[in-house]
């Protein structure tokens, strides 16, 4: 699946998800946040990198990581509804076919760097077999890892997926 995601320096971020067999390439745009005001700036805070990262910690397994001029990191999950549909008709058995769809954003993780975000990428950059959150400023990389926590309930989640 390819996700392209968009922000401005206006405060706004969007999200475009791919479509297989649709007329159309991608599906969207679903807004992921508006109004990124910051009070240190008294205006609105640009967004100045926004990329889709691999996170075992979310429902979806990925998330989008924003930065701001500002210095915010801010990782938004995406919120997911379940909805069913049938296949089949006539005297054809009908089969229940349950798909995601995502109907909005909420913040997942956050932090502030002294600096503007000029980049955001993952990598396992330790060998653990889970990727680190890369993030540049003008003056230094930081690389967050993951909690245990997250780790323990991503591992649960995929011993239980994997079982079904």
């Amino acid at each position: 699946r390819v996700d392209l995601v968009v922000g401005s320096l206006c405060g706004f971020v969007c999200a475009f998800h791919q479509v297989s067999g649709a007329d159309q390439p991608f599906e969207g745009p679903e807004e992921v946040v508006s109004n990124l005001y910051c009070g240190r700036l008294g205006a609105e805070d640009g967004v100045l990198c926004v990329r889709s990262v691999a996170c075992c910690g979310t429902q979806a397994g990925y998330a989008i990581a924003v930065g701001t001029y500002s210095g915010r990191v801010l990782v938004f999950e995406p919120i997911l509804e379940a909805s069913a549909s049938t296949t089949g008709s006539g005297t054809d058995e009908a089969e229940a076919i349950t798909s995601e769809s995502v109907v909005g954003y909420r913040i997942y993780w956050s932090c502030h760097l002294p600096y503007p975000v000029h980049g955001i990428s993952a990598a396992d950059v330790d060998g653990d077999g889970m990727a680190e959150l890369l993030v540049t400023t003008r003056r230094s990389l930081h690389i967050f890892q993951a909690s245990v926590d997250d780790a323990v309930e991503a591992a649960k989640k995929r011993i239980v997926d994997l079982c079904k």
